[in-house]
């Protein structure tokens, strides 16, 4: 039996980051929360800004669960990507166990994403929306590391159908820098922050989704800029002792409409709406509104150079 009825979104997607899974606890929360996410009316898509878990064996126990009880019939719009403790301490020069890398990409072949020769990032379309999904390209402490492959990747895969009036999805485990309260913690994002910033900056229609910090509702940030918005998704199990709301099974169910995009705050586990938690993003966004007045403003501008040069 449906819980909630969401006819009115074109897509309602299960958010749900740093699972870090290391026990039977944080496994069973996780298995609880998919079960109740599977019951919610027409949910058709999952995110996983990264941190599945530290060793193989329990990243593969979470594939495992995914694979159990998220709807077979929506396998192709998951999204699932590495965090740096997915990655991290393989060797001194900061490369990713490579025996990682194989398994994430069979076990992430099952949600048959477009990944690219010889990389680990991929995309989806999902109901028309592009969903662009970033890993690092190297297994540092903390931060990310981008390749300048990546970043033409990138730049080339946002520029696919885009359309300043519909989101493009990005998925990022660490949140870039000077956005976010404590986004600069342990380095922050990484070496390529203003790259990104500056590729961005030509597609203002971008939703940056990220976790890695772990704050809880109630101090999770929404953020506008010119480069796009940014969202903050909690950690799934470790939420004690962190800032903000503490309850294990938090995430997002998003709702994609025409006209805005609405965050509800959820405890997948409980199967509970924590309605003061959630939030609407009106569309167009203030980072596209901004864009397109900045344009008017000089369109406006060269005809009235136009004008002027016609008199002369």
């Amino acid at each position: 039996m449906s819980m909630i009825n969401n006819n009115n979104a074109i897509l309602t997607v299960a958010l749900i980051s740093d699972l870090h899974a290391e026990d039977e606890d944080s496994l069973n929360t996780l298995q609880l929360s998919l079960q109740n996410i599977a019951k919610i009316d027409q949910v058709n898509a999952l995110l996983i800004p990264g941190n599945i878990a530290d060793y193989i064996d329990k990243r593969n126990q979470c594939f495992n669960i995914i694979e159990q009880e998220f709807p077979k019939k929506y396998f192709s719009n998951v999204a699932i990507i590495l965090g740096n403790y997915d990655i991290r301490w393989y060797n001194e020069a900061n490369d990713i166990d490579p025996n990682i890398l194989i398994n994430y990409k069979k076990r992430n072949n099952k949600f048959s994403p477009t990944v690219y020769p010889e990389t680990h990032y991929f995309d989806h379309w999902i109901n028309g929306y592009h969903f662009i999904s970033l890993n690092s390209d190297q297994g540092l402490n903390d931060m990310c590391e981008l390749s300048d492959k990546t970043l033409q990747w990138l730049e080339e895969t946002l520029a696919v159908d885009a359309d300043i009036d519909k989101p493009i999805f990005i998925i990022s485990n660490q949140p870039l820098n000077n956005t976010h309260w404590l986004a600069g913690l342990y380095g922050g994002f990484g070496a390529q922050d203003q790259e990104i910033k500056e590729i961005l900056s030509h597609h203002p229609q971008a939703i940056l989704i990220n976790g890695h910090i772990h704050k809880g509702f109630g101090v999770i940030e929404f953020i506008q800029r010119q480069f796009g918005t940014l969202i903050e998704a909690p950690s799934l199990t470790k939420m004690q002792n962190e800032n903000g709301l503490g309850d294990k099974g938090t995430g997002w169910l998003i709702k994609i409409c025409h006209d805005k995009i609405i965050f509800e705050g959820w405890n997948f586990a409980n199967s509970k709406i924590y309605d003061e938690y959630s939030h609407d993003l009106l569309l167009p966004s203030l980072a596209v509104l901004t864009a397109e007045l900045k344009k008017s403003a000089l369109d406006s501008k060269k005809q009235e150079l136009i004008i002027y040069r016609q008199k002369k």
